[in-house]
């Protein structure tokens, strides 16, 4: 088997020789790198938060899991969890007012930094605003947004592990509105 095989190289090598000047041994086809497309963000669609009487502006085909205990509260999340939004009826165990909510982040943001956004709203807040994460000093990015939607106020928030996902759950949460 190793004649056959011996043999089988010499001649390839002696046709390469004998092979015209101007005939060139193919090289091999390199693959043409295609370019990645532009990311595209998902296009938006309203999720129904139909207990809270309100509605969300999520990436198509988000759903939203109710995860009412007290109140009724929603868990909404896009196909691939790149982030998740948690909407919640504000009831008496949440800060009471905006100066209330400014300390409660500092005092329960682990690693609190700073407030990147820190403002009154004609009827509630919005705080962005940066920690670190408990377990592995992670950058945290956290947003806390209050307003009312019909007779009832509601609070959107979440912590997440990076700035884009932060930005998503802030527009997210600036969409709510009345069913």
């Amino acid at each position: 088997m190793k004649n056959v095989l011996l043999l089988a190289c010499l001649a390839l090598v002696a046709c390469k020789k004998d092979a015209p000047a101007d005939v060139k041994a193919a090289e091999p086809v390199k693959e043409v790198a295609k370019a990645p497309e532009a990311a595209r963000p998902a296009a938006a669609a309203w999720v129904n938060l139909e207990k809270l009487g309100a509605k969300i502006e999520m990436p198509a085909g988000s759903k939203a899991d109710d995860t009412s205990a007290d109140a009724p509260n929603y868990s909404v999340a896009p196909q691939d969890y790149a982030y998740t939004v948690m909407v919640s009826t504000v009831t008496e165990a949440y800060a009471s007012s905006w100066e209330a909510a400014v300390e409660e982040v500092k005092k329960n943001t682990n690693g609190f930094k700073a407030f990147s956004k820190n403002e009154k709203t004609a009827d509630g807040w919005i705080l962005e605003f940066e920690g670190e994460s408990l377990m592995d000093k992670a950058p945290l990015y956290g947003v806390l947004l209050r307003k009312k939607i019909g007779d009832r106020s509601i609070e959107c928030a979440r912590n997440e592990p990076s700035k884009d996902s932060r930005d998503a759950v802030a527009k997210a949460c600036a969409s709510l509105a009345k069913l």
